[in-house]
Order: C-alpha cells, then structure tokens, then sequence
C-alpha cells in the first residue's frame, strides 16, 4: 500500500500509514526513508525549510538507500549553512560516505565563514575541479581570497590574475592591486588601482589605496 502511494506521490498517505504500523520490516524501511526523502525535496524545492529539515532527518531513521542517506545529509547541510550554522553544517557534510565536489565547495564556504582558512583552501582546492563553470570559477576566487587572508600574497596575486584572464571583474582587479600594496610593490598597486579609480563599487576603495600608498611615502600633495 505505502509503495502505491509512493508511486502516485501521495507521500502523506504513504508516511501515515506506515507510521501506523508497529514494526517496519526492512521493506517498509526503504519505502519509509524514500517517501520521506521526496517529500523532504519538495520542501526544499519550495523554500520550505523548517518542513525540508524535519522530513530529511525522518528519512535519516532508515538508511537501506546510502545514496539517498548522503543526499539528505547534503541537503541538511545547505540548509544549515544557508542559517550561517557551520558547525551543523559541517557536520552534515562529513557524515556523508562520499564527499563529493558540491559538498566540498560547501565545506569551503562554512570553514571560510568561519575564517579557517587553511582548511578552506583544502576544500576550495577541491571544488576548483567541478564541470560547473560558475562553481570551479568562485572556488578559485575564494582559494585566493584564503591564500590573501593567510599572508601568501604572491600565491594569491597569481591566482587572481589567472581567473581574471576569464572574467575580468573589478573584484579580481582590486584584490590584486592589494596583493601589490602587501607585496610593497607600490607603483604596479598604484596602477592597478587607477583601473578601478571610476568603477562604481570600487572606485573610493581604490582611490583610498592610492591615497595611502602616498601618505606613507611622505608624498602628501598627492596623497591629498
């Protein structure tokens, strides 16, 4: 019966009636963690995610399908990290038989936001790898932001001017003007600054740069 209901998608009926039943077997296990696994990604799929959370764990009561019990554990994992609940997220990730690409990319991001930074360039390292253009291309983004943040700016210069081959976004621009200043390469970080001098976003940030740069070379005309 809760496999009909399984195959018609009424995955209320099938989650009651199981509940109704005292002792699953190892079939009605699986039909279990499977109703309440599709029923969880409909939730989700809906930007429910209080319902999503609920129905993930529930599907996590039985786990015949590993390929099911990793996918919940992901998603979990999103969930939380989309609350900025790293730990939990993390957690998540982890228990997972496989730690795929996706779930790196993520791990990135909690160990990042958590401003762990050497573990974050493990995961970023990873994720740089992923068939998805916009994945692999954030996740070398943030491996040169973690390498900047743990003081290998040479690192990091190299790998912002190697995406911004790609994508030449004022961001890339920026940070290796930055890499520059740290580097006391203050001539190639003025001009790199002086890209952005107009940019909208960008552009007081990089004139401040500039400013500084000349204030601490007694160069105060200019600086003002």
């Amino acid at each position: 019966i809760a496999q009909s209901y399984l195959r018609t998608s009424n995955y209320d009926l099938a989650i009651e009636h199981l509940n109704s039943i005292d002792n699953l077997n190892e079939t009605q296990k699986s039909v279990y963690q499977k109703v309440t696994y599709q029923k969880a990604i409909l939730a989700y799929n809906d930007a429910i995610a209080t319902e999503a959370e609920m129905l993930f764990i529930e599907s996590l009561k039985h786990t015949s399908d590993m390929r099911l019990s990793n996918s919940a554990h992901y998603h979990l994992g999103e969930i939380d990290l989309s609350a900025n609940s790293f730990n939990e997220a993390i957690k998540h990730y982890n228990s997972q038989s496989f730690i795929d690409i996706l779930s790196e990319y993520s791990l990135g991001y909690c160990r990042y936001n958590k401003q762990q930074y050497t573990e974050a360039i493990l995961h970023f390292n990873k994720s740089m790898n992923s068939e998805h253009q916009e994945i692999s291309m954030d996740s070398r983004i943030r491996f040169a932001d973690c390498l900047y943040a743990t003081k290998s700016y040479q690192e990091a210069l190299n790998t912002y001017r190697t995406v911004a081959e790609k994508t030449n976004l004022p961001y890339l621009i920026f940070q290796s003007g930055m890499c520059l200043r740290r580097l006391d390469r203050n001539s190639e970080a003025i001009t790199t600054f002086g890209i952005l001098s107009n940019d909208n976003r960008f552009g007081a940030k990089s004139r401040y740069q500039v400013g500084m740069i000349q204030f601490e070379s007694a160069q105060f005309d200019e600086a003002e």
